[in-house]
């Protein structure tokens, strides 16, 4: 099973709401949907779109950890300079620790 990591504050938020969005510059293959999260457990990574700008965000960011659209738009910039193309995952736990 691929592992998969989560900024510290998004990992808890994971482990406290079983559900979170996350945004990956990796196409990760559709046949590992199955991953390990340290510190939460063994979870579901479902692929949902490609190639995102920042309001195709907007029906996900209440589930992604962060405050705002703009909160989580501002760190994913910071963290991918230069945007690559950018995947939006939704991950689920599916078995804790």
């Amino acid at each position: 099973m691929p592992t998969m990591h989560f900024l510290t504050e998004l990992q808890e938020y994971l482990k406290e709401h079983g559900i979170i969005y996350t945004v990956r510059r990796y196409r990760y293959d559709h046949d590992k949907e199955l991953v390990f999260i340290p510190g939460v457990g063994g979870c579901k990574r479902q692929f949902l779109l490609e190639d995102i700008i920042k309001w195709d965000l907007k029906d996900y960011y209440s589930e992604s950890g962060f405050d705002t659209l703009d909160d989580w738009w501002n760190k994913i910039v910071k963290i991918n300079p230069g945007l690559p193309p950018l995947h939006l995952y939704k991950v689920e736990v599916i078995r804790r620790l």
